[in-house]
């Protein structure tokens, strides 16, 4: 499964945990491009850029969402604070 057009929901840089929203593509129970929240977040690897939920879903994520390309940059944040491999 891709997400696309995501962005973190919920997230608690010091603890790492979150969960995200975005475009789904190629999953069973939505069209493509949906909206969708998954569950929390368990692992996040930055150098694959895959992420993993607690419900057992795997998602391969595409660009970020501008919104927060724009945030991490006002608040000087970088992917690899969230990485939790």
């Amino acid at each position: 499964m891709k997400l696309k057009n995501w962005c973190f929901f919920g997230a608690d840089i010091e603890k790492k945990t979150f969960r995200l929203v975005g475009q789904v593509y190629g999953h069973d129970r939505f069209e493509n491009g949906e909206l969708i929240r998954t569950s929390k977040i368990i692992s996040f690897n930055i150098e694959t850029m895959i992420a993993h939920s607690e419900s057992g879903s795997s998602y391969e994520l595409g660009a970020m969402s501008q919104d927060l390309v724009d945030w991490m940059k006002k608040h000087g944040k970088r992917l690899k604070d969230f990485h939790n491999p």
